[in-house]
């Protein structure tokens, strides 16, 4: 009995170290298009970035954000994408029709994630992460 005591014990105590870790998490707050707390991107790159984005949001009503970070805190990049997506409300509501692109430098780790309304248009297979996705973002840099 005192076993199952205390492996209930050490599971609850690992679920508050993970609860508070998460809730803990830093996610910084939009600033437009482009938000850059790592402080790598060049105020002509941002700028060319914002105009490009605003362009596309203008013609497809479809958001891009952009989020450059220091690290995602230890968490995964798609965990800290799918929260940070989630607090910033990228898209417009009822068409879920956002984009989030997430680069952290110091973990070298980079996630997109798309809005319901835009999986059509970009499905997983396009997306860096897969085999495909790498082939066609290596595409892209042509």
């Amino acid at each position: 009995m005192s076993r199952y005591v205390s492996l209930v014990a050490i599971f609850l105590c690992a679920l508050s170290a993970f609860a508070a870790v998460t809730q803990a998490q830093d996610y910084p707050k939009a600033t437009g298009y482009v938000t850059d707390t790592a402080g790598v991107l060049d105020v002509g790159t941002k700028q060319g970035l914002v105009t490009l984005l605003r362009t596309l949001h203008d013609k497809t009503t479809a958001q891009v954000a952009v989020a450059v970070v220091p690290t995602t805190g230890g968490i995964s990049a798609e965990e800290y994408a799918v929260k940070l997506f989630e607090k910033w409300g990228v898209g417009k509501k009822g068409k879920d029709n956002g984009v989030l692109l997430v680069v952290a430098v110091k973990d070298r780790t980079m996630r997109i994630e798309v809005g319901y309304g835009l999986e059509g248009a970009i499905p997983d297979a396009r997306k860096p992460g897969t085999w495909a996705g790498v082939a066609w973002v290596a595409r892209l840099r042509k």
